[in-house]
């Protein structure tokens, strides 16, 4: 992903359309999980789900 990729997508952030953030968000948060390798996205993904379900001190945790 290159540099103006990453500012079309931070742009996208500010369109009126909650769709069009909603995927730039998405997008962004899959940039960021990629670069910390396979198990740093995993257990991101992990906190993610225990967050969502309102494990907050077990997402801590990890």
């Amino acid at each position: 992903m290159n540099e103006s990729s990453i500012h079309q997508l931070l742009e996208d952030l500010k369109n009126p359309d909650e769709n069009v953030r909603n995927q730039a968000t998405a997008e962004l948060w899959h940039i960021w999980f990629r670069q910390k390798g396979r198990y740093g996205m995993e257990l991101l993904e992990r906190c993610q789900v225990m967050l969502e379900v309102g494990n907050v001190s077990q997402a801590e945790a990890l």
